[in-house]
C-alpha cells in the first residue's frame, strides 16, 4: 500500500485519554503503537500545529486535538538525536532541516560550537 505523503485525524470524544502513540495507531496507516512510537521519535508528527519528539509519544489526547504525520518531511529518516533534542527542548526555532543541514534561528549569548565532553583515547 502506498502512502499518501500527508496523514491527519481530529481526535473525538471517543478517542479522548489515549496515548499520543494509541490514536496514531488506530487512527492512521501505522501498524502498531511501537511503530507510531518510532514516526513520532522521527520527527514527523505535528501536534496541534507543533513538532513533536519522543517524549509526546505518551502524552494524553483531548477531544479536538489534531495530528498531522509529514511522511515526505526531509531528514526524518532515522529518530533524532540527542543533540536535536535538546535543540528542540530549548525551544529553538529550526528554520530548515534536511539529511545534510539544520539551519535555525539562534538567540544571542548561545554557544555554536558543541565542544565533545569526552576524553579523545
Amino acid at each position: 500500500m502506498k502512502r499518501r505523503s500527508l496523514e491527519s485525524a481530529q481526535a473525538r470524544e471517543e478517542t479522548e485519554g489515549l496515548q499520543l502513540a494509541q490514536w496514531i495507531a488506530q487512527a492512521s496507516s501505522v501498524p502498531s503503537r511501537n511503530k507510531a512510537k518510532a514516526v513520532i521519535a522521527s520527527g514527523k508528527v505535528k501536534l496541534n500545529g507543533r513538532w513533536t519528539s519522543a517524549t509526546d509519544a505518551g502524552r494524553r489526547i483531548q477531544a479536538g486535538d489534531t495530528f498531522e504525520i509529514h511522511w515526505d518531511r526531509p531528514g526524518t529518516s532515522r529518530p533524532h538525536t540527542n543533540a536535536h533534542r535538546e535543540l528542540l527542548s530549548r525551544g529553538l526555532d529550526i528554520l530548515l532541516e534536511d539529511e545534510f543541514i539544520v539551519a535555525l534561528n539562534k538567540p544571542p549569548g548561545l554557544l555554536t560550537d558543541s565542544a565533545t565532553r569526552q576524553q579523545v583515547r
